[in-house]
């Protein structure tokens, strides 16, 4: 006796995988023998089992798990920020060099994101998390151990690389749990959550290193990452509800393969996963622009980690552990944007509950907000940075800095999921290959671009080239639509519409 899938025949969309094809043949395609008996097992959301259907406070323990994945590889990530000059004395190699442990981080992020998502999709999401961050934190402990700087390159590049699953997968595994409407308040809180630790790793690793050494930060990192996983493993579900109900086939079936299950060929998958996201990013203009906004903005963050030791420490002598301090602004400005996008959240609710569908474009209002306090904060930054000026100006520019970086980033997110739908893993893939690739160059470019140009001047270019693109969001808010609408990959439509899935018994 076999199981096999089909969708409801509803006024519902069809639930489709991240390589855009059905995943279950419809329930008549499978009465083959008209003497076999077909039951039905409803598999929607209005199972019990189905994600969207757990209590609130189950789901909010369940998107908690995922902040706390997100957390580690923040922290894993930006702790070298901090380790730089202690790793090149250590190893004797040039602060420049050294400053490649931190770049090849965002490299394997960047690798490993385009891949991960579409595994998600046909494993699940709770193995690709437990298995990733297993084996990304045992290479943490691989740099703490290092002898050689070689170890510690190759460590770091594959703890990024194996480390991008909560980055590609998060927003699959909110969208799992939550209808359109609430997965935008799920998001805010996820991002404006999850970042801000980029922000505190300095803050702790900084004294880390001053009481002890160096190497205790990756130690740390290690071991905390290691628990994760196995917290995970014991305590946190599978979200995917074509997971869910493939599991539950099987045992039904008692350990026969669930037949009727629509699989993507070879050649398929490569072009999902390898090459459609590079159609996309080619030839879909509104990805281009709202790539370049988000890669601009992370290259100014990580940026940012990279010019505060060259303002607060060469400029106004700090050490390394009040370095550290000057970057609790910049968390306190992402919690008051994550509170503001709260509000446009509602917005976008009241919209959909009022038309029945909702533009896209919508999303781009707090990041036409947030879009104009980045350039500021820059200008800020840059011009108060003096010595004769009081350091307290410069440290204040921080809170401005991440109320419009948490906007641009969390607008520009859910832009992306509303305008391709189907398509969103294929265009994040994309997206995140090119913002974590510029992180990689920023992570380079920055502290010679400060020490060279001088604090000002350096300022000054970003700034500018920041300011510039402003205009340009405008323009995609207005013209956004019909855009769209000559697009082969994002729909002309609004935000409507929900999934739901069939398990049949033949």
């Amino acid at each position: 006796m076999a199981f096999t899938f089909g969708h409801l025949h509803a006024p519902t969309r069809q639930y489709r995988n991240a390589f855009g094809t059905p995943v279950y043949a419809t329930a008549a395609s499978e009465k083959r023998n008209s003497s076999s008996v077909t039951t039905v097992v409803e598999f929607d959301e209005s199972s019990e089992a189905h994600p969207r259907r757990w209590s609130p406070a189950y789901k909010c323990f369940v998107e908690f798990c995922v902040i706390a994945i997100a957390w580690q590889v923040n922290y894993a990530a930006a702790i070298s920020s901090v380790t730089t000059e202690s790793m090149s004395e250590r190893f004797g190699v040039s602060t420049e060099v050294a400053q490649l442990s931190t770049a090849l981080v965002f490299v394997g992020i960047a690798l490993g994101a385009v891949p991960v998502a579409p595994l998600s999709e046909t494993y699940g999401r709770h193995p690709v998390y437990v298995s990733t961050l297993l084996i990304a934190s045992v290479f943490q402990f691989g740099v703490a151990a290092a002898e050689n700087w070689s170890t510690v390159l190759a460590c770091r590049f594959f703890a990024g690389l194996f480390g991008s699953a909560p980055l590609a997968v998060a927003g699959g595994s909110l969208f799992d749990m939550f209808t359109p409407v609430p997965v935008g308040y799920a998001f805010t809180v996820f991002s404006g959550m999850a970042f801000p630790v980029a922000m505190v790793a300095p803050v702790i690793g900084s004294w880390v290193s001053m009481l002890s050494d160096w190497r205790y930060n990756y130690y740390i990192s290690g071991t905390t990452g290691c628990v994760l996983a196995l917290f995970l493993a014991l305590f946190c579900p599978e979200t995917l509800a074509v997971s869910i109900a493939s599991k539950r086939a099987f045992y039904m079936g008692k350990g026969d393969q669930a037949d009727g299950v629509r699989k993507p060929t070879l050649m398929e998958t490569l072009d999902k996963v390898l090459f459609k996201p590079l159609k996309l990013l080619f030839f879909e203009p509104l990805l281009q622009f709202l790539t370049l906004y988000l890669s601009l903005a992370y290259f100014l963050f990580f940026g940012w980690l990279e010019a505060y030791p060259v303002i607060f420490g060469t400029i106004h002598g700090l050490n390394l552990g009040q370095i550290g301090l000057t970057f609790i602004p910049i968390c306190i400005g992402m919690i008051l944007g994550m509170l503001t996008l709260l509000l446009f959240n509602r917005r976008y609710g009241e919209i959909l509950a009022k038309k029945g569908s909702v533009q896209p474009e919508e999303r781009l209002l707090p990041v036409l907000l947030g879009g104009t306090f980045v350039p500021i904060s820059i200008f800020w930054l840059g011009w108060t940075s003096f010595e004769s000026i009081s350091i307290w100006s410069p440290i204040l520019s921080g809170l401005p800095f991440g109320y419009g970086f948490i906007m641009i980033f969390t607008g520009v997110s859910q832009m992306l999921i509303d305008s391709y739908k189907h398509n969103a893993a294929s265009a994040f893939a994309g997206n995140t290959l090119v913002r974590y690739l510029v992180s990689a160059g920023a992570i380079m470019a920055a502290r010679p671009m400060f020490l060279n140009m001088k604090p000002q001047w350096a300022c000054t270019l970003l700034g500018c080239v920041s300011l510039s693109l402003l205009p340009v969001a405008v323009f995609f808010y207005i013209k956004g639509p019909s855009i769209r609408r000559r697009s082969r990959y994002a729909p002309s439509d609004g935000l409507e519409g929900t999934e739901s899935l069939v398990m049949t018994k033949a």
